[in-house]
């Protein structure tokens, strides 16, 4: 039997886990194995530098967290070393970003996550991490809202210059 002391800190760790899960956009988890300390360095700048919490807790901790949370779908997906990346505000920025770097180093490797609080598979997370940034979107509404008008404005510019070559110049010249 665990000591109170190390219950007490078990607990702590399993709320906080809960609270992260409770409150996350998006979370994909990775098996991390593998990676060179520099690799890791790397991916863990461009997480933070993104808004993306990332974190390694025990399986059985994350597990109770996870049920507790109302993820239990996670639980399958917890079996050997764990990586947490965790976003509050942008949905796609961990599925993304883990994924730009397993293609980069061939690892992390993806095992799932979830979403808006479902559980997605390693293909959802990929269908995920395909969806441009928010900037990205943004300025593909932009142009399209602002395309259609900026070729009306065109063609009835070209239309006016048209007429103004065809019409004949009927204006005397001016009496002194």
């Amino acid at each position: 039997m665990p000591s109170s002391k190390a219950f007490e800190s078990k607990q702590a760790v399993v709320n906080e886990l809960k609270e992260l899960f409770s409150n996350a956009e998006t979370i994909v988890l990775a098996d991390y194995r593998g990676l060179t300390v520099e690799q890791d360095t790397e991916m863990r700048k461009a997480l933070r530098e993104n808004g993306v919490s990332y974190h390694i807790y025990k399986n059985r901790l994350a597990k109770i967290a996870a049920k507790e949370a109302g993820l239990e779908g996670l639980c399958d997906l917890l079996q050997g070393p764990t990586a947490f990346a965790i976003s509050n505000e942008d949905a796609v920025a961990p599925a993304r970003l883990l994924k730009q770097y397993n293609e980069k180093f061939k690892l992390p490797v993806l095992k799932g996550g979830a979403n808006a609080g479902v559980v997605l598979s390693v293909d959802k997370i990929k269908e995920l991490a395909n969806i441009p940034d928010m900037t990205t979107l943004r300025t593909k509404l932009a142009y399209s809202l602002v395309s259609p008008i900026t070729k009306l404005a065109m063609t009835l510019k070209a239309v006016s210059e048209k007429q103004g070559e065809a019409a004949p110049e009927t204006a005397s010249a001016p009496e002194a």
